[in-house]
This record gives structure tokens, sequence and C-alpha cells, in this order.
């Protein structure tokens, strides 16, 4: 069962969270503008891929934690539901994915309900502990835990009547992140649940679940039970609504990253290029044997097999390890490949944590001791990297190339935040900027093999963005070499790096520099 999520922020990023199979993988409201302007350049947003990697089920957690480490590097005043506009998980992911992005979780009840998920889940339930029972009923045994608990649990931590699609909370998250978790049918094919609709596409190698009455919508436990339908683990799922089972033995029919792509192109043909602003990959981490013993994690409890048995079991797991790790770098290779050239690379992260040794999926024992593991070997400063860039990439340019009488050609337009004025998150953005690890003085913008020009946060527009909950910054204008330049706008941090702002870098093309009044 493999834990993977894709988190997407249009050119912004994006995000994946999938579980590996355990065994053997519209633009939010933009931001209204006082100005007529001819080119929206572009409040694109993003997608961050997050894959459980080697195996999922309860290495879901190092996921959790990397997402609880982002929001500490915003104060935990911005809920990560607004890094990403588009999410999309499988296996044990299906859980961060529908509890963070489609319910209301705070990162601890997400963290609290996937514990209590695994330990109910992992438990063999009354029916299936007895075999010749289940094939005196004409039940299969094939898989190792049934899925009555599994079942039962889902149905109280996502409650038993809340639909993907339209369902109460879709208004009262405040994003508008669309999300969608897969699973695999038992004719093998890829089906994809989402939250939204979108315009078909030619030749899909998977299906949209897409009913056409209400009665037929999945629910949200449905749909994570239907991605975590490992039968190594549980058995199939039927979704009685539209009469179809789901369940697989290998989940790599289905390729996260070019399922999460062909959404982001469906859902946003408008988009100025073919890849968001941040691409994000997490693993649920991979056994490092280099690790000194004496930086171990101590165990849980002394273990009463012998040392020798310990030892080939280690070696198992590590053997099986390397080869999911190997599928998962050629599909994150191939991706890259196929890349634009021009396609900056710090666009695209793949994190994973090395930790000592990693755990069996359904090692609920091992449940707390992996969890303390990962919060361990996380790298901290690559999380601190990866929060400046989605805090980059909350700004987006808003104008247009004007050419006058005398052919002079100029960029003119404002900077815009795409979180929405008078609300709470446009006051902590601004409390970020005025001082901490996102304190900035303002904005460069460079056209290629041009000089650097400089545009100021000056401490009126921060105290407008804190006490009146609204940013505007004056408008930018200035004189640019050809209509179709190359050009890079960030945001300066007084502590760190600049980063380039939401679809930047690009080159505009002939067809966007054409100043039409709306």
């Amino acid at each position: 069962m493999r834990a993977c999520v894709v988190y997407i922020l249009r050119q912004r990023v994006w995000a994946v969270i999938q579980p590996d199979d355990g065994g053997d993988p519209s633009m939010p409201p933009r931001a209204k503008s006082n100005k007529q302007t001819s080119i929206d350049i572009f409040q694109t947003r993003g997608c961050g891929y997050s894959n459980t990697g080697a195996r999922g089920g309860i290495r879901g957690l190092i996921q959790l934690e990397i997402l609880h480490l982002l929001e500490k590097e915003f104060n935990f005043r911005i809920p990560v539901r607004f890094f990403f506009d588009l999410v999309i998980g499988s296996g044990s992911g299906s859980i961060p994915t529908l509890g963070l992005f489609a319910s209301d979780w705070t990162i601890n009840e997400c963290e609290e309900s996937f514990s209590t998920i695994c330990k109910e889940g992992f438990v063999g339930d009354s029916l299936h502990r007895f075999r010749n029972l289940h094939r005196r009923l004409g039940k299969s045994s094939k898989s190792r835990y049934g899925s009555a608990n599994l079942e039962k649990t889902l149905k109280q931590v996502f409650s038993e009547s809340q639909p993907l699609f339209g369902g109460s909370n879709a208004g009262k998250l405040g994003t508008n992140t669309k999300v969608a978790v897969s699973a695999i049918s038992s004719n093998g094919r890829a089906t994809l649940f989402p939250n939204y609709n979108r315009r078909s596409i030619p030749y899909p190698a998977y299906r949209l679940f897409r009913p056409e009455t209400e009665q037929n919508e999945i629910k949200l436990w449905e749909a994570a039970r239907a991605s975590m339908s490992n039968q190594l683990f549980f058995n199939p799922f039927k979704h009685k609504s539209s009469n179809e089972v789901y369940s697989h033995e290998n989940s790599n029919v289905s390729n996260p990253i070019i399922m999460a792509d062909t959404e982001y192109k469906a859902i946003w043909r408008d988009a100025p290029s073919n890849y968001p602003d941040l691409l994000l990959w997490i693993g649920t981490g991979t056994a490092d044997t280099e690790i000194p013993l004496s930086e171990r994690p101590s165990s849980r409890n002394p273990s009463v097999k012998s040392k020798k048995d310990s030892l080939k079991k280690i070696k198992q797991k590590q053997s099986h390890s390397r080869s999911v790790e190997e599928r998962q770098e050629k599909i994150w290779d191939d991706y890259l490949n196929s890349l634009p050239v021009d396609a900056p690379t710090s666009n695209f992260t793949h994190l994973n944590v090395q930790v000592p040794e990693v755990p069996a999926s359904d090692d609920i024992d091992s449940l707390d001791f992996f969890h303390n593991m990962a919060r361990k070997f996380i790298d901290e400063s690559e999380i601190r990297t990866l929060a400046s860039r989605i805090f980059a990439t909350f700004f987006y340019f808003d104008g247009e190339i004007e050419e006058t009488p005398n052919k002079e050609l100029f960029l003119k337009g404002e900077i815009l935040c795409r979180l929405s004025d008078y609300t709470p998150e446009i006051r902590e953005i601004g409390i970020l900027l005025q001082d901490g690890q996102f304190g900035s003085p303002g904005f460069v913008i460079q056209e290629q093999c041009k000089e650097l020009r400089y545009f100021g946060l000056t401490s009126e527009i921060v105290d407008d963005m804190i006490f009146n909950l609204h940013f505007q910054m004056p408008g930018i204008k200035f004189r640019i070499s050809s209509k179709t330049p190359m050009i890079d706008m960030k945001i300066r941090f007084e502590k760190s790096d600049d980063y380039s702002i939401s679809g930047f870098p690009r080159a505009f093309k002939e067809d966007q520099s054409q100043a039409q009044a709306k």
C-alpha cells in the first residue's frame, strides 16, 4: 500500500502523497486589482508531489511530520491547505490528502487519525482470524487483515455520510485546493476520485470518477478505503452506489507524477507554462546503513529474537526498499527528462528522509518509534528552504507589455498576493514579512543580462496587511529590450536567498506581448 500525495500550486506548487503497496506504488480567485491589465503574468499555481516512496502504511507519518515542520516555519498560523492548489494521494497517503485538504483537520488531528487508522486497520478482524469459516462463507482470505476494522475506523474519522465532491467542508476551508485520490479497480485500471470537475481529455491513462447522479457520489471514507484496497493487507472494496470493485496486488499500475501532471494541464489549460512553480516529491523514508549505531534512536523494546534473525530481516527489508526506491527514482528521472529545456531545476524537489531502519508498512508496534526517528533525521534546513519557496509563490505579477509610439517597450503592472484580502491569512503574511525568517525588504526584478531592479516593501505596506488586512504595492514600470523578454521576479529575504515569485522565471511569448485593454 503505497502512500502518495501530490500537492500542486498551479504554476505554484504540486504535491503528491502516495503510499507504496507495502509489497511486494483554477487558479484560486485572483486577488482583485484596481488596474486594467492585459496580461496575467501570472497567478499561476503550483504542485507539490509527496510520495511515500518505498512502502507506505505507518511510514506515511514521515509526510505528516514534514508538513508539520512546514507549518512550523509559518508559525503554525497559515494551514498547510493554503500552500497547494492540487493534491493527489493514494494508498495510506489518501488519509492526509482527504483529512488536511478536503476536511477541516489540523496537522495534529490528522496525525492522531492516521495513527488510529493504522492501529485499528492493521489488526485482523474476528471473522478474518478463522480462515476455515472464511472459506465456508465463500470469502477470500488472501489479505492479511480483512477490512471490517479499517472501514469502521474510516467511517468514524471521516464521518459516514460526508461526500468527497460538494461536501459541506468545501465552503469553510477558505481555499480552492483541488483534491483527488487514486485507486485501482479489480480489472487493473487506475481510477481517480476528485472533489472537482474538469473538461475531458483525449485518451486518458486512467478513469476520472464523475457519476451522473448525486446519489452515486463517493464518500470521503469510501475514497480512502478504495485507495487502500491492496490485497496484501485488505479485502477488495465494493462501492455499492456505482457497483465498482477496487482491489489490486500491485499499485505500480498508475504513475502518480504523470497523473498529477495530466490533471494540472487539464484543469489549468491557460497556464503560461507546462510545469508548476514547485513540484515536491516527499518519500516515506529510506534506510541509511551508514548512520553510526551511536546516532540511531534507541529501540522501542529489546528484541527477543536472535541477532542473526534480526539481521536477516533487516537485509530483506533493505533489499526490497532498494528495489522500490530504484523504481521511484526512474519515475522521477523520466518526468524530469520530459520537461521543457527551460524548466528551472529549482522548481522540482525530491525530498526523502534517510533513517537507520525502515519498518514494515503494517508494523504498528513501531508507529511511535518510527515517528520519533523521523523527527530526529529530517533535515530542517531542507524544510526551511522549501518553506521559503512556498512563501515566495504567495506573490505573483499581473501586468502588460506596453509599446510607446516611438517603439520603446515597458513592462508595467503590480505584484499581488494570491491570499485574499480581509482574511486572517493576509495578516499572518504581513507579520511574517515584518520579521523572522521571511522578513523582507522587497522584490527584485531582472531581465536576462540586464541590470537588477529593486522595488521595496515599505513599513506602511506591511502595516496595512497586519492592521487593515490589505496588500497593495505601488505599480511597477520599467524598460525592457524586446516583446519576448526572459524575466525573473524574486522576493528578497533578509536572512536567506532570493526566491522567484509565482510564474517566474519565464520567457514571454509574442502573443502575450500585445497590449489589449480588458
